[in-house]
């Protein structure tokens, strides 16, 4: 499995970038 970078949205919070583009897990900000 690839690692997952995780990134920080102001409107979503802490999320991983998927190689796909999509998103993994969501986290509260």
């Amino acid at each position: 499995m690839a690692p997952m970078t995780i990134e920080y949205d102001p409107n979503v919070g802490w999320h991983t970038a998927l190689p796909n583009g999509g998103w993994g897990f969501t986290a509260p900000r």
